[in-house]
């Protein structure tokens, strides 16, 4: 009898231990779980973890190190890429669609370049819409800083024009307003030949005044 207790509660024992294996098995975590904890983990884990994370389109990444996209190899041998690393599209036409928006900081420079190679149609390449060439058909070239009230700024551009004596079909000036406002008052300003006035573009400079019959100001 002793024997027989013996052997069923071994077979008892073996039974128990067969379920919870079985039970075990059968709550496998899903390939689903398994990416959930593991995301939970990445969360939970604090800033040395976050530079791992995939780059999400369509969403905000917040990140705390700086990327680096490079054809460059580890052995310092180079990919051969010829045409451009990255390219941004968006050719939606409404208002604000553009490819990129670089925000910075107030006084930093939105982005910097090893470069000296001029680059066709960026406007750091011309000068108030003109490419340098532009600039060749002027002898000389007068600059007239705001630096007072709206009348002074008038009696600075009128100073500048009746400084200019030489001016000629071989020797042409212009003059380079500034932005500002130059309030001429109520005397025309009578242009010379061969001298060109030109200012930094709309609503930026502005020049007030009565205007003649014959278009002076």
């Amino acid at each position: 009898m002793g024997a027989r207790r013996m052997l069923r509660s071994a077979a008892a024992m073996v039974a128990a231990v067969g379920t919870k294996v079985s039970s075990l098995r059968s709550r496998r975590p899903s390939h689903a779980t398994v990416v959930a904890y593991g995301a939970l983990f990445v969360a939970l884990g604090g800033t040395a973890l976050a530079t791992t994370q995939g780059f999400v389109l369509g969403t905000t990444n917040r990140v705390n190190a700086a990327s680096a996209v490079t054809n460059v190899k580890a052995d310092t041998t180079q990919n051969p890429i010829t045409s451009p690393l990255l390219t941004l599209e968006n050719l939606t036409t409404g208002t604000g669609a553009t490819a990129l928006a670089l925000n910075v900081a107030s006084g930093k420079p939105p982005f910097t370049t090893n470069s000296a190679t001029r680059v066709t149609n960026l406007d750091a390449d011309k000068l108030d819409g003109f490419d340098s060439s532009a600039f060749a058909r002027f002898a000389r070239i007068v600059l007239v800083r705001a630096g007072g009230s709206a009348t002074a700024n008038g009696t600075a551009l009128r100073s500048a024009l009746a400084g200019i004596s030489a001016a000629s079909s071989s020797n042409p000036y212009m003059i380079k307003v500034e932005p500002g406002v130059y309030d001429l008052g109520a005397t025309p300003l009578q242009m010379k030949p061969n001298v060109d006035i030109e200012g930094s573009g709309i609503d930026a400079t502005t020049l007030t005044g009565a205007v003649a019959s014959n278009g002076t100001a």
